[in-house]
């Protein structure tokens, strides 16, 4: 895999969803991690929709080669995947 211009990245973590309501008093969830100019980058919105639309599909995935690992695996690697699954899921 080749080098990936910044412009066609999405926006690097850490991300963090905050609950509100917009200015009409719709209830929503606001995404934090994207500021500045990159609000007005085309690209990288676009990036960060592609990435948030596979998130359900990359936590399946994911799910199932941890399913298919013995439970005794102690890798950092699987510990931060088990972890990363658990704030995925509001239990970290």
């Amino acid at each position: 895999m080749g080098e990936v211009e910044l412009m066609d990245a999405h926006t690097p973590g850490p991300w963090s969803a905050r609950f509100d309501h917009d200015a009409t008093g719709y209830p929503c969830y606001f995404l934090h991690g994207v500021s500045g100019d990159e609000k007005r980058n085309v690209q990288r919105l676009a990036a960060n929709a592609r990435l948030i639309a596979a998130a359900p599909e990359l936590l399946e995935a994911l799910n199932g080669l941890l399913n298919a690992l013995p439970s005794a695996t102690t890798h950092p690697a699987i510990k931060a995947a088990r972890a990363v699954i658990a704030k995925a899921e509001g239990r970290g």
